[in-house]
């Protein structure tokens, strides 16, 4: 029978203290997001190959935890909200939609957390592929907040809901993406995640994409080439000459041996 452990799950991100010394605090929820941004690649691995996602608990704690992979939004967040309730936060779950000043509106196909603490209300992002806050955005309109690589504020406006706005340093304000608050159950994700799957029309059905935050930066895998990001937003860019040269970086970097699977 499956069972939810919560120090194998610390152990897989890192943390060595045991779960019932840690507060239900502000503090306690930045410690355990960022240990999971710097353990748990974002990866379309099984997309890529064919294999069906499956959003259970059970699935995603043995795909994740066990077996030491990533996933993408809709299960990485999702596994890590069963991690927050394990531990008693309150959590509430949301679609959200990416936004691009040069694009028309995506699809809400992104999940958020809302998560209460005894500081007050936080909003968690752990399934992001790109650069986004290592830390809890506390949901309070028009704070800025940084997390020492970005800044970041949310705002609440008439159509999009509460929009994150991100500010790289020597950079304007963008806005990332937006959620409204229609509470979602784990099953309202099952949608989202078959169109990216399967639609012709998604981003992570073409190629192999994998990322994973550093303390450094950000490390970026699209097809056969890596980008390194510096704090600094600087970048380097390389291509493993061989397949097997490929591997070896992927498992230096993410973690994962693609032999296993």
């Amino acid at each position: 029978m499956f069972s939810f452990d919560v120090e194998k799950y610390f152990e897989r991100i890192g943390i060595d203290t045991d779960a019932s010394e840690l507060p239900m605090t502000e503090e306690t929820l930045n410690l355990l997001q960022k240990a999971h941004l710097y353990s748990v690649p974002y990866e379309n691995f099984d997309i890529i190959r064919g294999a069906s996602l499956d959003l259970t608990t059970e699935a995603l704690y043995s795909k994740i935890v066990i077996k030491g992979r990533g996933g993408i939004s809709t299960e990485i967040n999702g596994l890590f909200g069963d991690l927050l309730r394990a531990m008693g936060f309150g959590v509430n779950e949301y679609l959200a939609r990416f936004i691009s000043d040069m694009e028309p509106p995506h699809l809400k196909m992104h999940r958020v957390l809302e998560v209460q603490t005894r500081d007050g209300c936080y909003i968690c992002d752990v399934g992001l592929g790109c650069e986004g806050p290592r830390i809890a955005l506390k949901k309070e309109e028009g704070l800025v907040q940084t997390d020492g690589f970005c800044e970041y504020k949310l705002e609440n406006e008439l159509f999009l809901g509460w929009v994150i706005w991100q500010r790289k340093k020597m950079s304007e304000w963008k806005k990332l993406c937006a959620f409204t608050e229609e509470i979602q159950l784990s099953m309202d994700f099952v949608p989202p995640t078959f169109y990216l799957e399967k639609s012709a029309a998604s981003p992570l059905n073409k190629n192999v994409f994998a990322a994973i935050r550093t303390k450094d930066g950000l490390i970026v895998l699209e097809e056969d080439m890596f980008k390194v990001h510096s704090i600094n937003h600087e970048v380097r860019v390389f291509c493993p000459e061989t397949k097997e040269d490929l591997d070896s970086k992927i498992k230096e970097y993410f973690g994962i041996d693609r032999r296993l699977f």
